[in-house]
């Protein structure tokens, strides 16, 4: 049997494994998923992960402090609503910069970030775990939209507005999915 040190006494290999973090709910995985999927969504379109949230706010647990009090408040939800209406337009602006320059980007993977945080919290799951989820999915986002409608403007040659709505089609689908619970 294999063993390692740790402290000062050796170890079977089989304890290591069994004090490692494990997935301990078979729906963890799903869960997690939502939080990747949110943040790839807030890659495509930085605030539909909120509004979609907003959408299913009837899941989420009741606020126990005053942060998630204003954060789950009708004036947050109503104000997240509206920019992220307002950035469904502001997108087909051209002299709106790259999503993937530093500053949109890194906004991105804030906000890809604290949605898929906003998804564990509504499961009780590990915040750092659905913020990392969703802060490199928000990357993933942003680059794989970013290229998505540059190859399909010089293929179709359709207008970037039509594009953009082609995209925002795709934001709000895959943000369907990642929010609304399959069993309800």
């Amino acid at each position: 049997m294999t063993t390692w040190r740790i402290s000062e006494k050796n170890t079977p290999f089989s304890d290591v494994l069994e004090k490692l973090p494990t997935i301990s709910h078979e729906n963890d995985t799903a869960i997690y998923t939502r939080a990747a999927l949110l943040g790839f969504v807030g890659g495509l379109r930085s605030l539909t992960p909120f509004a979609m949230l907003n959408r299913t706010s009837e899941l989420d647990p009741a606020p126990t402090n005053t942060v998630e009090q204003i954060l789950s408040s009708p004036v947050t939800r109503v104000v997240t609503d509206v920019l992220a209406s307002g950035e469904l337009v502001g997108d087909k602006l051209p002299q709106i910069p790259s999503r993937i320059s530093t500053g949109p980007l890194l906004a991105r993977i804030g906000l890809g970030a604290l949605a898929g945080m906003r998804i564990c919290h509504r499961y009780q799951r590990s915040l750092v775990l659905g913020a990392i989820l969703g802060a490199v999915a928000a990357v993933a986002g942003s680059y794989a939209g970013y290229y998505a409608r540059s190859a399909l403007a010089r293929i179709t040659h359709l207008p970037n507005a039509a594009l953009g709505l082609l995209e925002d089609g795709a934001a709000f689908g895959l943000g369907y999915i990642a929010v609304n619970d399959p069993e309800k």
